[in-house]
């Protein structure tokens, strides 16, 4: 096939091809529009863009090679057609539940090692494992599953590697008017303190899901400096009963005979969010504070719950990956300025669901969202709007902004740091990343992207 270098003219028609998709789309085309000019040559690109953005560091994860694709329809075609590769494999040939990788005869570099690289499609982790078992794979990456752990841990020539992942379980308040427990005090930020006081994290993931590493900021998992505003923080009940006592006080409450209540609710799928749900309850109760589980099969919490803002303290999971982009989406999840809003094509823009800081919102369509069929997202201004949600709110319009990395990094920990003192929400961990292999040298596991040193790895 031989080799042909990558251009900055790739990079240009990578731009067209990107633009020419009709909207809607599941792409988010927001970058790749900021660009006012772009220009390029055989060993270069510039790209001027209408605003100073981080968005430069990431935008262009693929580059497609224009002399194969220029003459098809990229929309229709990329399914099907086994375009060339700039990495050490390329697509072989595609079977119903199998992609096979062949090398890339132009690739640069001294490997690839292997004669093929076959992906194998298997839908239950369960059937992943024991397929292991059976040697009819070399590499699974079985999600946290202790029981796979436990199986292969220790067997001959079974190398398992467990690190902390990308996908990060947390409690998040809700400080919208739907809030279906009528009786919160989310908008008191001794209760929210008196909440986070009383949780024993590392015993509520106990077990669970298999990461031991402390939780002290999402700036770790975006790999970026961090200050680590919540290591150190133990669980302390009598910090806790303190604020509520304050609090009961200063709202002439008797909180013996009318303890405040939590509702949390999360998903009743799979076993460890039941779990920590009832860990929750067990816990808090040691405070004085009540707890309602309402647990719900996953397709209404992710629909009718999440986004109609009708949680009081809901347990899910986000990922965030390296670096400032993904940073930026993640914080921007508590943004203020941006409220749940229907968009022409029934998704939602604005990811605060637990509406700290928002204003009201009004005169929304419904959102299309199983099963229910349609999610009302209207509602009144969040609980909580004061100095620190504007302060928030500026951070994240210069944060978007902004190219200066250092300046990133600095308004980026102010935010997450505001975050953590107004316990807007309450990390809990990273799930573990698990990668079990059997006969392969020179895999090399990490969390982000397990193919990253592919073209190094040999039959051992």
């Amino acid at each position: 096939m031989g080799r042909r270098p990558i251009t900055g003219d790739d990079v240009v028609f990578t731009h067209m091809a990107i633009m020419s998709l009709e909207e809607p789309t599941t792409f988010d085309r927001a970058p790749y529009e900021a660009i006012v000019e772009i220009a390029g040559s055989a060993d270069r690109v510039s790209i001027t863009f209408d605003r100073p953005s981080p968005a430069h560091e990431t935008i262009f994860p693929v580059v497609l090679p224009s002399h194969q694709m220029e003459d098809t329809d990229f929309a229709e075609d990329w399914n099907d057609e086994p375009w060339m590769s700039a990495g050490p494999f390329r697509v072989g040939w595609l079977e119903f539940d199998e992609f096979v990788f062949v090398p890339n005869e132009g690739y640069p570099g001294e490997g690839p090692n292997l004669d093929r690289l076959v992906f194998r499609y298997v839908p239950e982790a369960a059937e992943l494992v024991d397929a292991f078992g059976r040697g009819e794979v070399d590499l699974i990456l079985p999600g946290p599953d202790p029981d796979a752990v436990r199986r292969f841990g220790g067997a001959e020539g079974v190398d398992v590697a467990v690190q902390g992942g990308v996908i990060w379980e947390h409690l998040t308040f809700q400080f919208g008017d739907r809030n279906r427990n009528p009786g919160s005090l989310n908008a008191e930020l001794d209760f929210r303190r008196a909440v986070a006081a009383a949780l024993d994290v590392d015993a509520l993931v106990d077990g669970l899901w298999l990461s031991d590493e402390a939780f002290t900021g999402l700036l770790d998992i975006a790999g970026l400096s961090s200050d680590e505003p919540r290591s150190g923080r133990e669980p302390d009940l009598d910090e806790a009963r303190a604020l509520l006592d304050s609090l009961c006080e200063r709202l002439g409450r008797d909180c013996v005979e009318d303890p405040p209540v939590v509702v949390v609710s999360s998903t009743s799928n799979g076993e460890a969010r039941p779990v920590i749900s009832q860990r929750i309850a067990e816990q808090l109760v040691e405070a004085g504070i009540e707890v309602r589980l309402e647990l719900e099969d996953s397709a209404f919490f992710f629909g009718e719950t999440l986004h109609g803002g009708t949680f009081d303290l809901g347990l899910w999971a986000w990922a965030t990956v390296p670096g400032r982009t993904s940073l930026l989406a993640t914080l921007e999840i508590y943004d203020p300025a941006r409220p749940l809003l229907a968009r022409d094509d029934g998704a939602t823009v604005g990811g605060n669901y637990g509406r700290w800081g928002t204003g009201a919102v009004t005169g929304q369509s419904l959102v299309e969202r199983p099963p229910s069929g349609g999610v009302d997202i209207n509602q009144g201004p969040s609980s909580v709007i004061d100095e620190h949600t504007a302060r928030y709110a500026e951070i994240l319009a210069e944060l978007r902004a902004t190219a200066d990395r250092s300046r990133f990094d600095e308004l980026a920990r102010e935010a997450e740091a505001i975050l953590a003192d107004q316990v807007v929400l309450i990390p809990l961990a990273a799930r573990g990343h698990v990668s079990i292999v059997r006969g392969i040298a020179g895999y090399t596991p990490t969390p982000w992207v397990d193919t990253w040193n592919v073209e190094e790895w040999r039959v051992s």
